[in-house]
């Protein structure tokens, strides 16, 4: 039999991913939400006891968090505005979702601790408090984790909120240091290749399911190039968004990525396996820069010849 390829990669992984959802309820009166509502879902992880480890594990890393902070959801839609759109709104008794993913390397996440949240809770500066509920708390290995590819050879790729994939993520390792690429723009791509998010995906996988320093490995680098030999595009529509996330020094903080769906065809098994692990983490977790507070929220799911 022969085996994948970076099989290494893939092989003694280790950790578990733990999956929280709740909902949000405004409960005094209508609300204007943040432009970009994973602020609020922050908010709630920093300032409320029953989430304290996760709060620990959140703050435990400075680059490529452990913890994800998804936008809130009303129904299926996402909730965050594009610059110039309209501002976000929450009648009072309203059923808002949110999800957070933590990625932990033990299974010691105190998940009776989370039935503490379910409770009234203020979110400054919004005047109205919340009801704050926990519907929904899952745990996975890493290493059962799975897409379930299988012998599909078609995957579709949704962008649910702005992915921010930085121009310099295919930089050949012995250039990293460079003076040149340190000078050069770090911009954000608006066309997506399968290079940019399979060296991503496999940052995330080789700093949370290996511990290892991804910005001291090459392989990313390699993988990508892979990528890009052995997985094409089908169909792609995908369009570039601004959106405000935050102000800094009294300017707003604008940032621009891509969103939008791509599928692609995998042109040989061999990179199966291997896909199959590292998009079924960012599928849970998310990629690209800022996906903690986030951004770059995407799912990946097989697709047949005939929807493809």
């Amino acid at each position: 039999m022969v085996k994948p390829l970076f099989h290494s990669l893939i092989f003694e992984a280790s950790g578990y991913v733990y999956t929280i959802r709740f909902k949000l309820v405004p409960l005094d009166s209508d609300v204007i939400l943040p432009s970009f509502t994973s602020k609020l879902v922050k908010q709630l992880v920093l300032t409320q006891p029953c989430f304290s480890q996760v709060k620990a594990l959140y703050e435990s890393k400075v680059t490529l968090k452990p913890v994800t902070f998804k936008v809130l959801r009303r129904g299926s839609r996402r909730l965050y505005s594009s610059e110039g759109g309209p501002i976000l709104t929450a009648r009072v008794g309203e059923v808002l979702s949110g999800e957070i993913a933590v990625f932990s390397r033990k299974p010691d996440l105190d998940l009776g601790l989370l039935s503490e949240c379910n409770t009234r809770v203020s979110l400054p500066p919004l005047t109205s408090s919340f009801l704050l509920e926990v519907v929904e708390a899952t745990l996975e290995n890493v290493n059962a984790m799975t897409l379930n590819l299988g012998q599909t050879r078609f995957l579709g790729v949704k962008l649910h909120t702005p992915t921010l994939l930085s121009t310099k993520l295919m930089t050949p390792p012995h250039l990293r240091a460079s003076k040149l690429v340190e000078r050069i723009e770090d911009l954000h791509r608006l066309a997506v290749t399968p290079a940019y998010i399979c060296n991503e995906a496999t940052k995330l996988w080789l700093a949370l399911a290996k511990d290892i320093n991804p910005a001291q490995s090459p392989t990313p680098y390699h993988v990508g190039r892979a990528c890009d030999i052995t997985i094409g595009e089908v169909d792609i529509q995908i369009k570039p968004e601004t959106v405000t996330y935050d102000r800094e020094e009294g300017k707003t903080k604008r940032i621009r990525g891509v969103t939008g769906h791509i599928v692609y065809k995998i042109l040989t098994p061999r990179i199966t396996p291997t896909i199959d692990k590292l998009l079924a983490l960012t599928t849970k977790l998310g990629i690209g820069k800022s996906r903690s507070i986030g951004f770059g929220e995407i799912e990946v799911k097989p697709k047949t010849p005939k929807e493809a």
